[in-house]
This record gives structure tokens, C-alpha cells and sequence, in this order.
């Protein structure tokens, strides 16, 4: 032991007095300290976006001084002929090798040690919880341990196995080849995500763990199973290094090196197996589902939406502490179903298998294929209109699979304390034979946001077994003693849940609550200040109460969509989903969006119905007065905002903010405030607003119509009151 810590001395100190390489860790964590500086108020606030964007690349080139490092420490003697006297000390082969690896880990450990010291710091600053930056750090810190305990191995290796300076070229190939070209090519292009364990740096440039409310904690599996062969493939690279120096250097000690070698490989091979299984165990489920799914463009009437509808759920989900969930579903039709044939189908997630099922408290056998679960329509009542399904099923929900994005999508899970329950999944049975996915690229499938969505029920649900909080886009009911969480909603049209690293932002005065990712607090702190106050201005003459969501999620979306997130929007019910990415924020145009919903109730904003006929419509126009009101009387508050220039109007123009020569409406607004005269164009939309304004609908709008001889009426109307 004293030989080897006399060796790891000297290697160190040929290490750590190198002129070229002592600079490069404060360097390292001064550009680090740079790039969080440059986050500024008009992009995201969150610290761990733009650190895993850091880390993308900048830990990726600092693994090309491992990679340097490594070799250098092997050449400079250990394969040098003129070295051979180095033979004959009394230091035997491995000592030599495991001082130069130890040396060699100490200095790469710098690089680890400052940026966690620097994300420290920056997230004391952001006000980060202590559990929160603990996990952050201990993430970070062992990635870039592993990535640089395998790249120094794998360089000590090569140098090895080619004496001859060609082997910095071929050290160089193998950086690129095990970073840049394996992530971007062969995994992402070629989808081959079991490639990923072999991939140097383990910082993806798309990748879920870039998602700081779920990424790290729900890949935790493949992220354990992953390290654990990368460990024993280090230990088999660097035991293959002893071997070969024995090999040159004739040693009592070559047969013990060449077991250990073989040991090693042994338990590489038994460390992968899990590993791979895990894969062909996503890849199964993957290939089953695209064999189901139908061509996105084909007949929408071959999805087969629902024939009959439902009038309430009363859901009770129970998790077991290994993530099954224990399902019982009472599903009430009010109304006799009109469909054809002798049958009845329900959809219902392929991840759940089906009990049991009742009908009006009798036992009735179904059949369950695929995502459909069909029963004879004779076990229905003639009698009574009121019917009611009692479904009682089990399974574990983790819904993999890659997108056309060149990226992976968790669409679906519970894990511990991570829940993403989307209502268009499937959960609970849906009415009707419904299409789940359907087929983008070739190879490819994403979710079918539309399954369920003419739904329209009283929602109750309870859960039990969940270590965390829930969220969800209907109401929440206060806690019961037993530690049951229960949602419950009327005429919703369904109910997705949330939970995982997420805090509830609240200030004084708002009952809107932003939940987001605790990195975001002071960001969403600014943005729930600015919606606050203009909320509070349109509610001062606004009679009608203000249709307000209950709460906003705000948080990085797109690792649990496949397409623009709009599988949460879906389902928003009083709650308002942002997706964040690293230039996507809380900033004007959300707020804008933002106050839209919480005056109309719809995400219609924009929207018009111009011309003459059947389906014209002012409304548009009379939903855009209610900006430029409030920008006559704000006319500065577009350049003090925090949020950037730009605050409300005219994000939706109807007529685009100018003196439209068609538009009534327009034009008696517009010279209404030129005349000061704004308590009159207040009350008259004030008396439209308690008529209702709300467009409704996606694809089919449903609008009040609103004349331009209506519109002159309510106008001079308002103007007796004066």
C-alpha cells in the first residue's frame, strides 16, 4: 500500500503541476458561471434546463481531456522501450496502473467539483429547496463521474493496445464516435436506445432526463441498470490493461491477471442481461401497439368514436408499493345507448387487464383485445334507462415509445411518487371503440389526442397508496384522515393527474396557484404578480364573475407528448398547462393567453367570424375591445412589465389593432377612446360579457351570434346610461 500511495504521489504531481492542464477546471467552471449568468428574464428561469444544456456539450468536450489524459499517463512510460529499467521496480504491474487510473479520476474530479460548486451557488440564488439541489447535484456529480471513470479506462486501453502515436487519432475517433455520433446518429436516427448504456457522456441531446419535474427520478431504473454495466465494463477494460502489460512483461502475475480479466467480462455480460431485457421489454410493448395503430390520415369514421355517452365515473385506484394499480370503475349511462349490433365496446388502456365486469350488479363476460373491452349488449336492463359498468382491473402503466422526433416519449406511468395519468391514455374506460394512436412516420406512432374527447361527466376520484401529492385538471377535495386524495367535477370531459417534483407558487391576493418545477419560483412569482393585476382591473367592472382556472402547470411538456403538448391541453379542465423548454417561458404572450382564459374560458383567442350571413359573427371583434380598453387605460404598462414589451394587445388581432373600415365594432371602440369616453364602451361590454363571449370548440366552433345591428343597438343602448 505504501508503494502504490508513493506512485499515486508521483503521478499526481505530473498531473496537477502540467501547465496546460491545471487551468482547464476553473476555466470549466467560469464558463459554466457564464452561461447561468446569461439567463435573463424574456427566456425560461430554470437553472436545470440550461445546466443539462451545459453539460451537452461542455462535459462532452471535457471528456476529450480524459480521453487525453488517459493515454498521456500510459505512453509516457509504461510502453516507452526506454522505460524498461521501470520493469524492475518493486511495484508490480497493477499498482502501476491503478496509481495512474486514481491519478487520473482525482484530476478529471475537479471538473466534477466545480460544476457542482458553481450550480450550488447559482441555485442557493434561485432559491432552489435543499432536497431539490441535492438531487440536482448528486444526479449531475454521478454523470460525470461514470462518464469520466469509462473514458479514462477506455483511453488507458487504447493506448495500450497501440503503441504507436497513431493511437491519439484513433483516441480521437473514439471520443466522437462514443459521444456525438453514437447519441445523434445510432441512437436518436436509428432508434437502437439500447445503444445508450455505451454511450461516454450519458448527456443526451434529447433526452426525458432533460425534464427536472420527472426526468432523473422516472428513468431511475434504466439509469441504475445502465451505471452497474458501465462499472463492470470500466473494471474489465482496466483489468484487460493489466493482462496486456503482463503479456509484454513477462510476470508471475499474468494468470491471475488473465482471471480477473475474464471475471470481469463475466460480470459485464450478467450486468447487461437485465439491462437489455428491460429494453426488449419497451420494445415489445412498442411493436404491439404500432401493429394497432391505424395511418394518422386515414378515415376518421374507422376510428369508431363513441355511439353512446357516459353521465358519470366513480373511480377508486389504489398503488401498490411495486407501482400496480388496483382499479375499480363505475361508469353510469343515463340514457339507453344507440348502438347496432349485439355487442358493446369500452375502450381501456392495453397496460390494465380486466377482472371483473358488472352490469347493474350482475357478473357479465367480456372479452378484452388489445385496447377494447366488448361484452354482449344483452346483459343490459330493458327496463330502466339508467345503466351502470362496474370494472374492476389491474396493471402497471409506464407507456414508452419513440417519437418521429428522433426522441423518446413517456406518454403515460406511475412511478413512486411520479404520476402522469392522461385522459386521452385511456385509464378509465372510455365509451365507444376508440383509436389510441395512430401512425405518424414510418415505424412511429403518437398518441391519438382525441380519443375521449366528446366526453362530457361528473367525475369522482379517489386514490389511495400514493406517497405523494396529486394534481389534477379537475377540483381537488380536501384530505381525508385516511390519506385518500379525491378529485371531483361536473360536466368535465375527463380528468388527467399529475404529481412528482413540483411546488404550488401562490401570492397574497390571487387564488390562482402556478405548479410548477421548484426552479421556476421566482419566474413564476413575476408572472402570477403581472396576471394579478390585470385580472384585478377587468374584474373591477366586470359584473360577471370571472371564469379563473383554479391553478396553471408550468413545466418542460415535451418529453410526455409527441406533438406540441397537446395531449395535456386536452384535458385542462380548471387548470391551464404551459409547456417551458429553454425559450419558452412565462412571458407576455403566455400571460396574454393566460388572461384570455380567465375572461372567455375558452383558447379561442384571435378567432373571428367576419362577413355577412348564417354563421357571421362580431363576437370576435367585441372579445378584442376587451384589449384595447385595457391598453388605453394602461398605455406604459407595456414597457414596465418584467414579462417584455407587449403585455396584451394586440397578441390577438382581430382586425389587428387598426381602425378596421368593415368593423363596427372596431370603429366605435376606437373613437370612443379618442373621446375619452371609456366608462361607455365598458358597459356595453360588460353587457355582452354577462351574455357570455365564449367560443367553443376546436374544429367546430360554437359562438353567440352577434349582428352588426345587435352591435349598434347594445351601443346606443349604453349610451342612455351617460
Amino acid at each position: 500500500m505504501r508503494k502504490w500511495s508513493r506512485q499515486l504521489q508521483l503521478e499526481c504531481q505530473l498531473l496537477f503541476t502540467n501547465r496546460l492542464l491545471w487551468p482547464l477546471p476553473p476555466l470549466f467552471g467560469l464558463w459554466f458561471a457564464y452561461t447561468l449568468t446569461a439567463i435573463e428574464p424574456d427566456v425560461s428561469q430554470n437553472i436545470y434546463l440550461y445546466a443539462y444544456d451545459f453539460h451537452k456539450l461542455q462535459h462532452t468536450l471535457s471528456l476529450g481531456i480524459a480521453m487525453l489524459i488517459g493515454m498521456l499517463l500510459i505512453r509516457k512510460d509504461m510502453v516507452r522501450p526506454s522505460y524498461e529499467w521501470s520493469a524492475g521496480l518493486p511495484v508490480s504491474s497493477s499498482a502501476f496502473i491503478a496509481a495512474k487510473y486514481t491519478a487520473g479520476l482525482l484530476y478529471l474530479s475537479l471538473f466534477t467539483f466545480v460544476m457542482a460548486a458553481v450550480y450550488a451557488g447559482f441555485g442557493i440564488l434561485a432559491e432552489l429547496p435543499v432536497s431539490e439541489l441535492r438531487s440536482h447535484l448528486s444526479f449531475f456529480a454521478v454523470q460525470y463521474t461514470v462518464s469520466y471513470m469509462v473514458t479514462l479506462a477506455l483511453a488507458m486501453l487504447l493506448a495500450v493496445l497501440i503503441p504507436n502515436r497513431v493511437c491519439y487519432m484513433i483516441g480521437f475517433c473514439a471520443w466522437i464516435f462514443g459521444t456525438f455520433f453514437l447519441d445523434v446518429f445510432l441512437i436518436s436516427r436509428l432508434r437502437l436506445y439500447d445503444l445508450k448504456t455505451f454511450h461516454l457522456s450519458q448527456f443526451f441531446t434529447n433526452s426525458l432526463w432533460e425534464n427536472d419535474v420527472w426526468g432523473p427520478y422516472l428513468l431511475s431504473e434504466e439509469l441504475w441498470l445502465s451505471r452497474r454495466f458501465v462499472l463492470c465494463f470500466t473494471f474489465w477494460m482496466l483489468a484487460t490493461v493489466v493482462m496486456l502489460i503482463h503479456k509484454k512483461r513477462p510476470s508471475s502475475a499474468y494468470r491471475s491477471s488473465v482471471t480477473a480479466m475474464l471475471l470481469a467480462l463475466l460480470a459485464s455480460v450478467l450486468a447487461f442481461v437485465p439491462y437489455e431485457a428491460m429494453w426488449q421489454e419497451r420494445f415489445s410493448a412498442y411493436e404491439k401497439k404500432l401493429q394497432d395503430a391505424p395511418p394518422d390520415y386515414a378515415d376518421r369514421t374507422s376510428y369508431g368514436e363513441s355511439s353512446f355517452s357516459v353521465s358519470s365515473y366513480e373511480l377508486t385506484v389504489h398503488r401498490h408499493p411495486d407501482d400496480r394499480l388496483d382499479v375499480t370503475a363505475a361508469v353510469q349511462l343515463d340514457a339507453p345507448p344507440q348502438t347496432d349490433g349485439t355487442s358493446m365496446t369500452f375502450t381501456l388502456n392495453r397496460d390494465f387487464v380486466l377482472k371483473k365486469l358488472s352490469v347493474n350488479g350482475k357478473p357479465v363476460p367480456a372479452k378484452q383485445t388489445g385496447d377494447l373491452v366488448t361484452f354482449d349488449r344483452a346483459a343490459l336492463e330493458d327496463g330502466p334507462a339508467r345503466q351502470t359498468f362496474l370494472f374492476e382491473y389491474e396493471g402497471k402503466l409506464f407507456n414508452w415509445y419513440p417519437a418521429s422526433s428522433y426522441r423518446e416519449v413517456v406518454n403515460g406511468f406511475v412511478r413512486g411518487d411520479l404520476v402522469y395519468l392522461p385522459s386521452h391514455l385511456a385509464w378509465y374506460p372510455i365509451p365507444g371503440k376508440q383509436v389510441l394512436y395512430v401512425q405518424d412516420t414510418p415505424g412511429t406512432f403518437r398518441d391519438r389526442y382525441e380519443a375521449g374527447h366528446e366526453l362530457l361527466a361528473d367525475f369522482d376520484v379517489k386514490l389511495t397508496g400514493f406517497t405523494g401529492e396529486l394534481f389534477g385538471t379537475i377540483r381537488k377535495q380536501p384530505e381525508q384522515g385516511d390519506f385518500t386524495q379525491s378529485f371531483k367535477q361536473d360536466k368535465t370531459n375527463g380528468v388527467t393527474l399529475f404529481a412528482g417534483h413540483l411546488t404550488k407558487i401562490r401570492i397574497p391576493g390571487e387564488t390562482m396557484a402556478i405548479l410548477t418545477s421548484p426552479a421556476n419560483k421566482h419566474e413564476a412569482e413575476k408572472f402570477l404578480k403581472a396576471y394579478s393585476d390585470i385580472m384585478a382591473y377587468y374584474d373591477s367592472w366586470l359584473s360577471k364573475p370571472l371564469p379563473k382556472p383554479e391553478a396553471m402547470l408550468y413545466m418542460p411538456l415535451h418529453m410526455v407528448a409527441a406533438q406540441q403538448e397537446r395531449s395535456i391541453h386536452k384535458a385542462a379542465g380548471n387548470r391551464f398547462v404551459f409547456s417551458e423548454s429553454l425559450h419558452t417561458n412565462l412571458d407576455a404572450f403566455q400571460l396574454a393567453q393566460m388572461v384570455h382564459v380567465s375572461l372567455f374560458g375558452d383558447r379561442n383567442a384571435g378567432i373571428g367570424f367576419p362577413g355577412e350571413g348564417p354563421g357571421s359573427s362580431l363576437v370576435g371583434s367585441i372579445r378584442r375591445a376587451f384589449y384595447q380598453v385595457y391598453q388605453a387605460e394602461h398605455p406604459k404598462r407595456q414597457e414596465e412589465t418584467p414579462l417584455g414589451a407587449g403585455l396584451l394587445y394586440p397578441r390577438f388581432p382581430v382586425g389587428a389593432g387598426r381602425e378596421a373600415a368593415g368593423d363596427p365594432v372596431d370603429r366605435a371602440v376606437q373613437k370612443a377612446i379618442r373621446e375619452g369616453r371609456l366608462d361607455h364602451v365598458k358597459r356595453v361590454l360588460d353587457n355582452y360579457y354577462s351574455k357570455g363571449l365564449s367560443i367553443e370548440g376546436e374544429w367546430a366552433y360554437r359562438y353567440p351570434i352577434i349582428q352588426a345591428s345587435d352591435w349598434e343597438q347594445a351601443w346606443s343602448g349604453g349610451a342612455k346610461h351617460e
